[in-house]
């Protein structure tokens, strides 16, 4: 694996920032909880990503889900 220079753009370490920032967690849970898509953005020298997340409806009860949250 190689470091990259200083000043370039280092997508690895622009989703680790995403996901560290609890404010930017929150929004994006809170736009998945509307039912819309979340899409992260990051580009550098070797090109551009884009991390995607679609909500999905599960059909399963609220006391199924906490026993099965129990069981993890």
């Amino acid at each position: 694996m190689t470091r990259m220079p200083d000043g370039l753009p280092d997508v690895p370490q622009q989703l680790r920032d995403w996901r560290a920032d609890d404010d930017r967690q929150a929004a994006a849970l809170a736009q998945l909880a509307r039912g819309d898509p979340v899409k992260i953005y990051a580009a550098d020298h070797t090109g551009r990503y884009c991390l995607a997340a679609w909500p999905v409806a599960l059909r399963i009860s609220l006391s199924d889900l906490l026993t099965v949250r129990a069981t993890v």
